[in-house]
């Protein structure tokens, strides 16, 4: 029967080659089994391994320590080179990947709280290299190569590393001209009577909250996007239930107003870091960044 080929990592064994480099370059087995990490029986096991490979001595023991052979020398002078490649190669790779944070966020988050913030953020880490994805709700994420979501509510990726940034609060909102002449407050037959345009908040609750009556309320829109659900809002298509956050741009400008006075507190923003993104000095830096601009500027309760 004739033995299979050797593979490629048959041909090169690198835990057998870094115990090798490790004992030339420091003229002892319990230093280099050190450096390593490795019980001094796993490294004389991995020389002896090698030398058996290559077919030749690499060491002599003189006293209690070892001397590299001719044969050792030579192998060593070439093994260097090779070893100084990949870590050269290891050393580009980290550096130009960890200036990239690649980051996915819902795109009211993005339009209403991030993006205003987004100079300043540059402007500190001039090497930062932002790679920007939207998706409108956690789960919408899984599969995407990311290092950082930024979302709202409970859901999240198995596996991320969450951090809270604020709470935020749930409101109705209109245009203008729905709202009745010199009133701040639609009335409940109002509410019962105009289209109700949602995303993912509860009419439901809302509703108990402002009014104290316990009833199912179904919207008569439903839109898989914050943005476009308050941009229809503010066209006149109806009320829209949003968040502090993602509404203030649109109260700020005039085009949409608080339909009521009554805010109901609801879920959390939260930052999550990937496996990836927690290997990056940057993403995390963003993490606390984030968690900075939120402490500044919460929205109104």
């Amino acid at each position: 029967m004739i033995a299979p080929a050797p593979t490629s990592l048959d041909l090169l064994p690198l835990h057998e080659l870094a115990a090798f480099e490790a004992a030339a370059r420091l003229g002892s087995l319990a230093r280099a089994a050190e450096e390593l990490n490795v019980t001094g029986s796993a490294l004389s096991h991995r020389l002896s391994s090698l030398q058996a490979r290559l077919g030749v001595v690499l060491f002599e023991r003189k006293g209690k320590g070892i001397v590299i052979t001719p044969d050792g020398t030579r192998y060593l002078g070439s093994l260097r080179g090779v070893l100084h490649s990949l870590r050269s190669q290891g050393d580009a790779l980290r550096e130009r990947e960890h200036e990239v944070v690649r980051l996915v966020v819902a795109p009211a988050i993005a339009t209403a709280w991030l993006l205003p913030h987004l100079a300043g953020l540059l402007a500190s880490d001039p090497g930062l290299r932002l790679d920007v994805t939207t998706a409108a709700l956690p789960d919408d994420a899984t599969g995407l190569d990311f290092d950082l979501l930024v979302h709202y509510g409970a859901g999240e990726i198995e596996g991320t590393e969450r951090t809270v940034l604020f709470a935020d609060s749930v409101l109705p909102l209109c245009a203008p001209s729905l709202m009745p002449a010199n009133s701040t407050s639609l009335d409940r037959e109002a509410f019962a009577r105009l289209p109700l345009l949602r995303h993912t908040l509860s009419w439901s609750r809302w509703i108990e909250g402002a009014f104290g009556e316990h009833a199912e309320v179904e919207a008569h829109a439903y839109f898989d996007d914050a943005t476009t659900m308050l941009e229809a809002a503010a066209s006149g298509a109806g009320i829209a239930l949003g968040t502090g956050i993602a509404s203030m741009p649109y109260l700020a400008d005039g085009s949409l107003v608080a339909a009521h006075p009554y805010r109901l507190p609801d879920r959390d923003y939260c930052a999550g870091l990937s496996e990836s993104g927690r290997l990056k000095p940057r993403a995390r830096a963003l993490v606390s960044w984030l968690a900075g601009i939120a402490a500044a500027r919460l929205p109104a309760a």
